[in-house]
């Protein structure tokens, strides 16, 4: 064995092109044959699958298409991946070889092989082979292009990918910067050097005509002192938040900014406005109107309270009074407080205290006494109030009720939460739909495309494709007929309600089955008589569903066996065979849908099953109001239930000549067990 081994250059692989990199390598190498392996994800690590050829021909993929490559065992491939670099081996020798590799050699005849690492982006192991017809033993020169080949196919579609990324990426910023309502000003001192769109909806000027210009051009002249000041703490490495000043828009209106501004470095600066105008003049309004809000306080159908800037309450109006039943002296300064709930009064008494320092307004919610002794959740808001000169004077309030609301959101959020779980239900539904469909369609295609290709095919072999597409067709029906079931199902439509003689239902059921399988002991019990109010033909199908599945699952020659039993409340139908039974790890999910257990309990290639029927039975079961379970264990059998109830007049009738017996009141906790 001989390894080469260029520059080095480490290889990464793209997401693509398996076929073409298996091609070039092996031109590169003068090979004949290629292939190209990766790990198998659904095997452990370490074994590796071919997934790109060069050079095979169609009679020689299947052996290929079966053969793995497992890297603990000593072959070319192992030693070629205890590098990450690009290493290429080569041999003639079949003892250096791995049992497969050499087994693929002797098979396509073959004289010289090739092998080089790979590793995916994701760190998958990979391997490329190339093998040659006729001895050859290549130079230095050989082994550099075959890796320089690798190396350019990678790093370049790499590289393309990342320009790709960082250009949608760019596309993106730009749209979140021309979409956002804020004004993004990037500036040099107070040179402006880029502005987003909000510039424009908010100051009226294209970016034409603001980039290069000073900030202060556009700013209100009484506030160009104040600006220069706040400017020189931002160029000392100060980020300034929530400055507000004036400008002029371009039709001459006055609009009032809040800004947030950080210095980037080199006289850099990022500023962010917001347009706050419309806040500044109810601002203003507030302030107007704060005389004639004391007078109709009182009126409003709101609880409002008002504090002083020490945080110390002054004024609560009669609504709030009516619902503490308090006086107002016993809720002055601090002693509402009392009034609210001991688990929420620290976190109440904080952002209380927190936002009157800060002066920020505040929302909170909490639960205050009414008078009557209960606690009803409140929503309340604060907003900090300024006198004429601007100084902060304290707080306005507001609370409302909102007990009643907050458990309905709750009451919401539950149902949200329900129909989340529906919803995933319903992907996974689909997403299983679609595998289990693609299979039935896939052989139906390939037997086909088979009688297309070849038109001289013996009689013979036609009718076997035929046939193998006469029952792929008939799974796929069955499979498209239970997805309506439960599609049905799932759309809430409601069964029949109907008086139903279910003993005469199970005896029909059970003389079709009796004249399609007569290759099983088929044991039916004494049946009582039981009239119940349901759909007859839901009634019917469960029935044959869990009579189809006993016998699918159970050999020839094995006993399937129906009985039925009356009780108090109830009827009990069990179905019980003799079968090779179910494991507890697959016992829990059997009524998961296209859920099959173990492939080695099927009695053939094709048991006819879809993986729906015990969820269309627990379906009808659950739409009769009654519970279905399986008690199951490996070699013994399984035994299905099923409770259906009896309405009261069908109960007492029950009672009359039956023993009562009522229905475990969680069946899960038997399927969970095992029994």
């Amino acid at each position: 064995m001989t390894t080469l081994q260029p520059p080095d250059l480490a290889l990464r692989w793209p997401d693509h092109a398996e076929n073409q990199f298996a091609e070039l390598f092996a031109r590169a190498l003068r090979g004949s044959k290629a292939a190209v392996w990766l790990q198998d994800p659904s095997e452990p690590k370490g074994l590796l699958r071919p997934v790109g050829v060069y050079g095979l021909t169609d009679s020689e993929l299947p052996l290929l298409e079966q053969a793995r490559i497992d890297l603990s065992e000593p072959s070319l491939g192992h030693w070629a991946q205890t590098e990450e670099l690009i290493q290429v081996l080569w041999t003639r020798r079949r003892s250096d070889m791995g049992s497969v590799e050499r087994h693929l050699m002797e098979v396509y005849r073959l004289d010289t092989l090739f092998c080089c690492a790979l590793r995916l982006p994701d760190d998958t192991l990979g391997l490329i082979y190339s093998a040659t017809s006729e001895p050859f033993e290549p130079e230095m020169g050989r082994i550099i292009q075959a890796a320089q080949v690798a190396q350019s196919l990678t790093i370049g579609l790499h590289r393309q990918m990342l320009k790709e990324k960082a250009q949608k990426v760019e596309r993106r910023l730009e749209q979140i910067l021309d979409r956002t309502p804020d004004m993004i000003i990037t500036r040099t001192g107070f040179t402006i050097n880029t502005v987003n769109r909000a510039c424009f909806d908010i100051l009226g000027y294209t970016p034409e005509e603001m980039i290069g210009r000073p900030l202060t051009d556009f700013l209100h002249p009484d506030d160009l002192p104040s600006t220069r000041e706040v400017n020189d703490h931002i160029l000392q490495g100060r980020m300034v938040r929530d400055y507000r000043n004036r400008y002029l828009h371009k039709n001459g209106s006055v609009v009032y900014l809040s800004w947030n501004t950080s210095d980037e470095g080199d006289g850099n600066i990022i500023s962010i406005a917001r347009d706050i105008t419309l806040q500044v003049r109810q601002e203003k309004l507030l302030r107007e109107s704060e005389a004639r809000f004391k007078m109709v306080a009182d009126s409003a159908p709101v609880m409002i309270w008002m504090s002083h800037p020490d945080g110390r309450s002054y004024f609560f109006n009669q609504v709030w009074l009516d619902f503490t039943g308090r006086t107002h002296e016993e809720e002055r300064d601090h002693g509402w407080l009392e009034s609210i709930h001991p688990e929420d009064l620290e976190h109440s008494q904080r952002v209380f205290v927190k936002h009157h320092e800060s002066q920020q307004e505040f929302e909170m919610e909490y639960r205050l006494r009414r008078s009557d002794g209960a606690y009803r959740w409140v929503l309340d808001r604060g907003i900090p109030r300024y006198g004429i000169d601007g100084e902060f004077v304290g707080f306005t309030g507001a609370c409302i009720d909102i007990h009643d609301r907050k458990l309905a959101l709750e009451r919401l959020e539950q149902q949200e939460g329900q129909l989340r779980e529906l919803m995933h239900v319903q992907k996974r539904f689909v997403a299983d739909a679609a595998h289990e469909l693609r299979t039935p369609l896939t052989a139906i295609q390939g037997n086909l495309d088979i009688l297309m290709r070849y038109k001289n095919i013996p009689e013979a072999d036609r009718k076997e494709i035929l046939s193998d597409v006469q029952r792929e067709a008939t799974r796929l029906g069955r499979l498209v007929h239970d997805m309506l079931t439960l599609a049905r199902g799932d759309a809430g439509i409601e069964f029949q309600e109907e008086e139903v003689n279910l003993t005469q239902v199970v005896q029909e059921v059970w003389r079709e089955i009796q004249r399609m399988h007569s290759g099983h002991q088929l044991d039916l019990a004494r049946l009582p008589q039981v009239v119940l109010t349901g759909d007859r033909d839901r009634l019917k199908q469960l029935v044959l569903i869990l009579l189809e599945n006993a016998l699918k699952y159970t050999p020839g020659g094995g006993q399937v066996g129906l009985s039925m039993t009356r009780h108090a409340t109830h009827v009990e139908i069990r179905v019980t065979d003799t079968g090779v039974g179910i494991g507890p790890e697959d016992l829990p999910r059997v009524f998961e849908r296209f859920y099959r257990a173990d492939q080695s309990r099927h009695r053939g290639e094709d048991p006819g099953g879809t993986g729906l029927g015990l969820p269309i039975a627990r379906w009808i079961t659950e739409g009769h109001g009654g519970h279905i379970w399986l008690e199951s264990e490996p070699g013994r059998g399984t035994q299905a239930i099923v409770h259906l109830p009896l309405d009261d007049f069908q109960a007492e009738q029950a009672n009359s000549g039956t023993e009562s017996h009522l229905p475990p009141q969680d069946p899960d906790s038997l399927l969970q067990s095992g029994r």
